[in-house]
């Protein structure tokens, strides 16, 4: 589940565009940009880009879920953004909008 910061505001065109850009933005593209991961036991596993830990990182293709068990940080791809890049959700979306342009 995303964990929206406090400054979070809902609008009308928000929650479609949240829902878009999940829909159609791959978390294991995401995630393979910050890690190198591997397949195992129908999950992908690899260095947790957030502490460094060997095969802490797994992501669930099926969920579009990831969680670490070393820092226990979890969720979906608009969530890895925020936490990786420090942004929060307006930025996340912007950086979204501008690096995954096919969107």
């Amino acid at each position: 589940m995303t964990r929206f910061p406090e400054d979070y505001q809902p609008n009308n065109l928000l929650p479609p565009l949240i829902e878009t850009i999940k829909a159609k933005l791959s978390l294991d593209q995401v995630v393979r940009e910050y890690a190198l991961l591997f397949d195992s036991e129908g999950e992908l596993i690899g260095k947790c880009p957030f502490m460094g830990c060997d095969g802490s990182i797994a992501v669930d293709r099926n969920k579009a879920f990831f969680h670490c068990d070393s820092c226990e940080r979890n969720g979906d791809v608009l969530s890895f953004i925020m936490e990786i890049e420090h942004l929060t959700l307006n930025e996340t979306i912007k950086v979204i909008l501008s690096r995954y342009a096919g969107l």
